[in-house]
């Protein structure tokens, strides 16, 4: 009675440590992973701790991240959207296209585009009112003013500054189309 107690003991000892190497193999990959990418060694500690002081690192990593991809968001659209207008993009096809728009916000779907190009006149040299060098202060107010028009008027547009005494306005709305198709049926 006495080995046959031993034996199931000896035989719970060995299931018990077979099941715990087998729960804590995806901790010691997990650990290991984590260690592929880290180039420094640290000290030894708890595992979960580890991993728990990692996870909360790239936590932050990626919240910076994220923060300077917001800031960066409204720069690399005008970049882009400067581009388009540039005709630097026209090699790709009009579905490329709307894949590029759609990955910037804009709604491509049913909708038409317009390009305004406004063009600061009036403002001579030779009478002295504005230097060379504050063309782009006055295209910059410009543009300021299309966008107050813009919003005032709940018009869905992007203003785009050249920098050059032009001021370009890319207006987007379905109005066109649906006034197309009331011509067609009507």
């Amino acid at each position: 009675m006495l080995s046959i107690g031993g034996l199931g003991l000896l035989i719970a000892v060995l299931l018990s440590w077979f099941a715990s190497k087998r729960i804590y193999q995806p901790i010691v990959r997990l650990v290991n992973v984590i260690n592929d990418y880290k180039t420094t060694q640290e000290s030894q500690e708890d595992e979960l701790a580890f991993i728990e002081r990692e996870w909360k690192h790239l936590s932050q990593e990626s919240r910076a991240l994220e923060l300077k991809l917001d800031q960066a968001y409204p720069a690399l659209r005008s970049a882009f959207l400067l581009q388009l207008v540039q005709g630097h993009f026209y090699s790709l096809s009009e579905s490329e296209l709307r894949g590029r728009l759609e990955s910037f916000d804009w709604k491509t779907e049913s909708q038409w585009f317009a390009l305004l190009l406004v063009q600061i006149t009036g403002f001579a040299k030779e009478d002295g009112r504005f230097l060379e060098s504050e063309e782009q202060l006055v295209t910059f107010e410009a543009a300021n003013i299309a966008q107050e028009m813009v919003r005032m008027r709940n018009q869905s547009a992007e203003i785009i500054n050249f920098q050059d005494m032009t001021v370009g306005i890319l207006l987007s709305s379905s109005v066109f189309l649906e006034n197309n198709k009331r011509q067609v049926s009507g």
